[in-house]
């Protein structure tokens, strides 16, 4: 198994203190705003009308976090789950198969997006050939090589220019340490062929961040982890000379996004996507198909549909399908059937914290004026008093809220996230519809 492969499996477990909190919050949201206290809509009863302590007890206790972990484990397994790779149709067949077996009804819609496919790139050197993955493309700039490249390999460490100081850059084969920001681009100005960085034991996912940039800038850049590491780091100590090729394309593909519907009374991400098993990525998908499972044992007044999104991390294509195939249907723009409230559910190493978000760095400051309104006079203390109704306090040991709100005014409040960051329902929000994402 991979370092990257150990590195996001281990992270699941070091998560699930977090989802027993998170799993009672969405629960909890969705007992409440899908009408599920069982009070019939022409009553015109509000919830602080209602007494949710039962339901409260209800959700609380269905918690299994075994359960969680086991959704999380199986759709890890699948191996990367990025758009267009064979583990992501795989993955949608997983959730589909746990929504039907819980008893609920399944909506499949495909979409297509335009996705990096790395279709086997490959280092060379002493007469051995070494699986090696390619890292996304700058922009819409993919770093392949026509046939490959060749040249001396350099080890430099973390990039820096004293790092390199001394070392011919120019016309080598750079190897670099995964950990280093976005130092490679020094390696790229100096004229280096190609980089290949060598995995790290552990890492954060602004460093993943960190080795793609949007401008076009043509770099072939590779990811080496094992045996091939190993032998590559030899190499670069010997001074030998080794041959690249980068074999990663733009393709169009289909994916789909899987829909469990609880009639009333279903991605993951990396640098490297050939790698990305996504151990992490898959605990918000595990954590709704607990809630789904909870739902259709528990059914609420109104239509409760637990979706599971692929296509997050290609600017949000499979967010966008969903909310063109759906929002923007005839039934729903016709009041038919309404879709009013929408909410995601994202889990990560980034913090420990969890943050309630209406929007991100995909539409930027864009929907303040009349989204604050809707999330801070009704979401806010909604959350809040779910948390107080489950026994939980407002703030954590730390000082930390439970559930930071963060203030998108003049002071450029993200919360407690420590970078900018997209959420699965900016495309909602953008619509006027109500939507919110719970994030670590």
């Amino acid at each position: 198994m991979s370092r990257i492969r150990r590195l996001r499996t281990a992270s699941i477990s070091l998560r699930l203190h977090r989802i027993t909190v998170k799993f009672i919050i969405l629960a909890l949201t969705l007992l409440l705003l899908s009408g599920s206290l069982m009070v019939p809509s022409s009553a015109q009863t509000t919830s602080s009308q209602v007494n949710i302590s039962p339901y409260v007890t209800s959700a609380v206790s269905s918690v299994n976090q075994n359960q969680i972990m086991g959704y999380a484990q199986a759709l890890s397994n699948f191996g990367t789950r990025v758009t267009g790779y064979k583990g992501n149709l795989e993955a949608a067949k997983y959730i589909e198969s746990v929504l039907k077996a819980d008893g609920l009804g399944v909506i499949n819609q495909s979409f297509t997006a335009a996705v990096p496919i790395d279709e086997g790139s490959w280092a060379s050197f002493g007469g051995n050939n070494y699986t090696v993955y390619a890292l996304w493309p700058n922009g819409p700039v993919p770093g392949a090589t026509p046939t490959y490249v060749s040249g001396p390999l350099v080890y430099v460490g973390n990039g820096t220019l004293s790092d390199m100081d001394g070392k011919q850059i120019n016309g080598s084969i750079v190897l670099e340490n995964f950990n280093s920001g976005s130092n490679w681009l020094y390696a790229a100005d100096l004229g280096a062929k190609a980089i290949i960085f060598l995995a790290p034991t552990s890492t954060t996912q602004l460093q993943s961040l960190e080795k793609t940039i949007s401008e076009p800038l043509y770099m072939p850049r590779l990811y080496a982890e094992g045996k091939a590491a190993s032998a590559l780091l030899a190499a670069a100590n010997k001074g030998i000379t080794v041959s690249v090729h980068d074999v990663m394309q733009w393709e169009n593909v289909t994916s789909y996004n899987i829909i469990g519907v609880v009639n009333g009374t279903t991605d993951s991400w990396s640098p490297v996507p050939a790698i990305a098993p996504g151990g992490q990525d898959a605990l918000g998908i595990s954590t709704l198909l607990a809630a789904a499972k909870y739902f259709e044992q528990n059914r609420p007044y109104r239509t409760i549909w637990i979706v599971a999104l692929s296509g997050f991390w290609e600017g949000e294509v499979g967010p966008f399908a969903f909310v063109q195939k759906n929002l923007y249907s005839p039934k729903n723009l016709a009041g038919i059937t309404k879709i009013w409230m929408v909410e995601g559910l994202s889990l990560s190493s980034a913090t420990p914290s969890m943050d309630a978000l209406y929007f991100g760095w995909l539409n930027g400051l864009s929907l303040q004026m009349t989204t604050e309104s809707k999330y801070l006079n009704y979401l806010q203390p909604e959350i809040q008093g779910f948390i107080q109704d489950a026994g939980l306090p407002l703030n954590l040991s730390d000082g930390l809220p439970t559930v930071d709100f963060p203030m998108y005014g003049a002071g450029f409040d993200w919360g407690t996230q420590p970078s900018f960051y997209m959420i699965p329902t900016e495309p909602v929000t953008q619509t006027g519809t109500l939507g919110f994402t719970l994030m670590t």
